[in-house]
């Protein structure tokens, strides 16, 4: 199975009604419920994409993939949780199968890893403008991030910076996995909030 179309293992609430209808019109080709999904979701995952690849142009590149992969499929997909979790777990596989490659192509060239990307993997090489806009970005993250309340952005930074599962972030905080799943859902809710302005 494509990894960007892997069943999320989080989440297990049901979709909605409203959810439930969207994913119909989908399965049957509906190309104006396909786009009310990909304007609903696409700042999230660009967020989250871009807080493992550094790159604006690489996250959205990866979103794209994402919503082609989905498209090429749509009438055999069945989510079991929300659209929301699924679209943030199929975002998070493909840009670690980005950095994954990304690796391969540097030790293959034997090239030093950049500073400003995720530790151990090298990012695409970016022009002037890109890379500015990028650092732009990534000032933009880093202020949302400094103003979430001190446990949202201690969740936070433990799942996008040291990469921890929900449960062993749970498990270092001392609080419930829901607890973890509303403080991260409440970061990117902030962090695509501010990045609006940077598209």
């Amino acid at each position: 199975m494509n990894p960007t179309l892997r069943q999320p293992s989080g989440g297990s609430s049901l979709p909605d009604a409203a959810e439930r209808e969207l994913l119909a019109r989908i399965r049957e080709g509906d190309a104006d419920a396909f786009e009310t999904l990909f304007v609903t979701h696409y700042e999230g995952m660009c967020a989250l994409a871009y807080m493992l690849i550094r790159s604006r142009d690489a996250a959205e590149d990866i979103v794209a993939n994402v919503f082609r992969n989905l498209w090429r499929r749509h009438r055999e997909w069945q989510p079991l949780g929300s659209l929301r979790t699924y679209l943030l777990t199929a975002t998070r596989n493909e840009a670690l199968n980005t950095l994954r490659a990304i690796r391969r192509r540097n030790a293959r060239h034997q090239e030093a890893a950049r500073e400003d990307v995720v530790p151990a993997l090298a990012a695409p090489a970016l022009t002037p403008d890109a890379e500015l806009a990028a650092n732009e970005i990534g000032a933009a993250v880093e202020r949302a991030a400094a103003d979430l309340p001190p446990q949202c952005r201690a969740v936070f930074l433990l799942r996008w910076t040291e990469g921890l599962k929900q449960r062993e972030i749970a498990e270092r905080l001392g609080v419930s996995i829901k607890t973890v799943e509303m403080h991260m859902t409440r970061a990117l809710r902030v962090i695509r909030e501010r990045l609006r302005h940077h598209r």
